[in-house]
């Protein structure tokens, strides 16, 4: 088997292999399911926080937007009535 194959199965059953080992050691030991338990909890904290401020990142960059697209409504409607007028004045 090429050096790269075994790479990829590596990389595709270490995470069974750590799995298998944490809870073979859990078994043994309530502590190392406590931190397993932690260490998710606070993987999961952080991936929560990512979403939130990516979300507001989202929202702001989607209100500056639309003031701009705003913005450029009120120009046009000023010029489309500077421009009713004119016409009607002629």
């Amino acid at each position: 088997m090429p050096s790269n194959h075994r790479t990829v199965l590596l990389f595709l059953f270490a995470p069974f292999a750590v799995l298998w080992a944490t809870d073979a050691l859990a078994q043994d030991d309530p502590l190392v399911l406590a931190r397993a338990s932690l260490d998710e909890h606070y993987e999961l904290q952080r991936m929560i926080t990512k979403a939130e401020s990516d979300w507001e990142i989202g929202k702001d960059l989607l209100e500056s937007r639309i003031d701009l697209l705003r913005g450029q409504i009120d120009e046009l409607e000023e010029k489309t009535k500077s421009q009713s007028e004119s016409i009607t004045e002629t």
